[in-house]
């Protein structure tokens, strides 16, 4: 395997995911001001903050993985998915501690569901893609 390649498709996985992540919230943000919700700019800017910090260790454990054990990818998979949905359901927990009004804990899952299921589904596409281009 080839550790350039191998490299430049963990910057690449960041890059395009970092750009999707932060469209979709945005269009999150834009369809929630399109029906009159008010919208604390806060919740957007976290939900982006949790995407870029998955997409980013992902990239790295995922490099990680590929070069020193290659054996147990479709392992890291799982485990990797399991995890971001812990994750996930914790941040919005803390948020509903944080947050006491109703409204806005479910705004503010709002956007993190948003950059949740565009990491799940971008990191599910590109990396079958990766997988393919690597077994070549």
């Amino acid at each position: 395997m080839d550790e350039k390649q191998v490299r430049a498709i963990a910057r690449n996985h960041f890059c395009y995911g970092s750009l999707l992540i932060a469209v979709v919230v945005f269009l999150t943000t834009l369809v929630l001001g399109t029906l009159n919700i008010e919208v604390d700019m806060l919740n957007p800017m976290i939900a982006i903050l949790f995407g870029f910090i998955l997409l980013y260790s992902y990239s790295i454990a995922w490099k990680y993985v590929v070069l020193k054990a290659p054996e147990v990818r479709s392992k890291f998979y799982l485990a990797v998915s399991g995890f971001r949905f812990l994750l996930g359901g914790i941040v919005i927990l803390v948020a509903g501690f944080i947050l006491h009004e109703r409204s806005a804990i479910l705004l503010f899952a709002i956007h993190l569901l948003a950059a949740y299921i565009s990491d799940l589904v971008f990191d599910t596409l590109y990396m079958s893609y990766a997988e393919k281009k690597l077994n070549k």
